[in-house]
């Protein structure tokens, strides 16, 4: 699989990131995003393709905002630019906002269809806990109302986040 992303960030000098398909940790190999798209209707990511077979997956085309964070190589120029990974960002959206900046740098991302990683989704920050909740909450807070609150971005044309700014 390593090889197969390799070969695909070395491509062009444009491709700031690739990423695999990432299946769930059991050997049905269900997709658990082939990519991430964030909703006009809220704001909060979704992982396409969810829920589908890997031998279906790897057939189809998905249009993604971002790829998600669990497995991805980054060329190390790109990295450098772009002033690497965000501090604010813990757990949650740090993909999100690294794809972003790359993206706005001029960089490409791309999906490797042909490789798959198996992910044990949320094990580490336990799915359901109130840590999750929380990180999950603030890293979207952080993400939509901060650095990229008020964006209009290719996820949802017309989008505008809620200003929450008061709030703070």
């Amino acid at each position: 699989m390593i090889e197969r992303l390799v070969d695909e960030l070395l491509r062009s000098s444009t491709s700031g990131a690739v990423g695999p398909i990432i299946v769930n940790d059991d050997e049905r190999l269900t997709v658990q995003a082939a990519g991430v798209a964030l909703r006009a209707s809220f704001p909060a990511p979704r992982g396409l393709g969810k829920g589908t077979p890997y031998d279906i997956a790897r057939m189809r085309t998905f249009r993604f905002d971002f790829l998600q964070g669990s497995c991805l190589l980054v060329r190390g120029a790109a990295f450098a630019q772009i002033n690497g990974m965000d501090p604010d960002f813990f757990f949650y959206a740090e993909d999100a906002d690294l794809m972003v900046r790359l993206k706005a740098a001029g960089f490409v991302t791309s999906l490797v269809r042909e490789a798959y990683v198996q992910h044990r989704q949320s094990s580490t920050i336990g799915w359901g806990s109130e840590r999750q909740a929380y990180a999950l909450v603030r890293s979207m807070l952080i993400f939509f109302t901060g650095r990229w609150g008020g964006h209009s971005g290719s996820w949802a044309p017309g989008y505008t986040a809620p200003d929450f700014t008061a709030h703070r």
